[in-house]
């Protein structure tokens, strides 16, 4: 839970570009800052008080998704089209 906090979410954003941005200038020392930071983050923040910040419920659905509970869109489910089916 901890890495739903919100301030845990937006520091976390920078990681990736940070770590492309070091591949491109062949930086070593900033991947592995990159990489130190994503990977200790979630363990400096706490566990959020509530889960009504928007980036709270962004990762926890995230995960409710992934679990395999978000089969559709606000209760339709998904379809899946073929070319067969357009013909």
């Amino acid at each position: 839970m901890r890495h739903s906090n919100p301030k845990s979410v937006w520091t976390r954003i920078p990681v990736a570009p940070a770590v492309a941005y070091a591949i491109y200038r062949r930086s070593w020392r900033l991947l592995l800052l990159s990489i130190l930071w994503g990977v200790v983050n979630p363990i400096l923040f706490s566990p959020p008080k509530d889960e009504e910040a928007w980036m709270t419920r962004g990762v926890l659905a995230q995960q409710w998704w992934v679990r395999g509970e978000g089969h559709g869109i606000l209760g339709y489910p998904s379809q899946t089209f073929s070319a067969r089916q357009l013909c």
